[in-house]
């Protein structure tokens, strides 16, 4: 488990990640703060190694303006690796930026600095040095709008995760189920069915637009519009996504992983 886990943590980064969105129709009100129409994302660690792509909405392009300049990620299984940061810093020619036991995960993640000019050089020498220990740049997880935006004018847009998930006639759930979620914060104020929600920051933001859709995507009453895929459910939330400078919410694969090792340890389901 440990070893997948890690494969998808670094293939991840390699690949380059998006979560998936559709933006809210030109039009729509929205009552406190709410957004209008999202997808959720299901995160199976199984089939991410094969298909982070197609798990996390599609692989960016260009994944050299992906990645966060400067910024090496290691991960490594504690109970396999006895190694101190230092130890790689100093072989790395970088510096620790910061060192973060997943320990719900067996692993260890640390984020070197290194010089971006050099930086292609000294990861290929770090995965020579360190055989056992997986390398990769660091990248951002982007949200990411879908063509399917334009073909779903007003309400009907809402039925898109309906139609994706082929439910044919939606019910609140019998009895309740852990669903975990990595998105951004969504807003305190909606409309929520749902038998519990439990949100943990890893980023210092505000009510995201994206995660309020989400959230309604997934446990909103009926009478707003929206399908309630899971009402009833626990929601256990990672937020994860700020307002970046490109026009969307993103996060990084750093954080991204310190969501995951929280749902592990919050007893949701990811896998």
């Amino acid at each position: 488990m440990k070893r997948v886990v890690t494969a998808l943590l670094l293939g991840a980064s390699l690949c380059g990640t998006a979560i998936g969105q559709v933006e809210p129709p030109k039009g729509q009100p929205s009552r406190g703060g709410s957004a209008g129409v999202g997808i959720g994302i299901q995160v199976d660690l199984r089939s991410l190694v094969s298909g982070v792509a197609a798990l996390l909405g599609r692989a960016t392009s260009d994944t050299v303006s992906n990645v966060v300049a400067g910024q090496v990620v290691a991960v490594w299984a504690e109970d396999e690796v006895a190694l101190a940061p230092e130890e790689v810093a100093r072989a790395m020619q970088a510096r620790v930026l910061a060192d973060h036991p997943l320990s719900s995960l067996g692993l260890r993640l640390v984020l070197f600095a290194v010089d971006e000019e050099e930086a292609d050089k000294l990861l290929a020498q770090a995965r020579q040095s360190f055989p056992q220990i997986s390398f990769a740049r660091n990248s951002y997880v982007d949200t990411l709008q879908t063509e399917h935006t334009a073909a779903s004018p007003g309400a009907a847009g809402r039925q898109y995760a309906h139609e994706l998930v082929r439910a044919t006639a939606v019910q609140r759930l019998p009895q309740p189920v852990r669903i975990g979620v990595i998105d951004g914060a969504p807003d305190a104020n909606a409309p929520l069915d749902a038998a519990s929600f439990d949100l943990q920051r890893f980023t210092d933001t505000g009510q995201s637009p994206h995660a309020s859709a989400i959230a309604c995507e997934l446990a909103c009453r009926p009478e707003t519009g929206f399908p309630g895929l899971a009402r009833g459910a626990e929601l256990v939330w990672a937020a994860i996504l700020s307002p970046h400078q490109n026009g969307h919410e993103r996060s990084d694969l750093v954080t991204l992983a310190r969501a995951l090792d929280g749902l592990v340890k919050r007893r949701a389901e990811v896998a």
